[in-house]
C-alpha cells in the first residue's frame, strides 16, 4: 500500500523543499496550486 500527502500551497514558505523531503522517503507527494 503506497502512501499519499497533499500540500496546500497557500502562497507562504518553500513548498518545494518540503515536496522534496517527503518524497525522499516513499511517499507520493502532490502540492495544490
Amino acid at each position: 500500500m503506497s502512501k499519499k500527502i497533499v500540500i496546500l500551497d497557500y502562497g507562504s514558505g518553500n513548498l518545494r523543499s518540503a515536496e522534496r523531503a517527503v518524497a525522499r522517503h516513499g511517499v507520493d507527494v502532490t502540492v495544490t496550486p
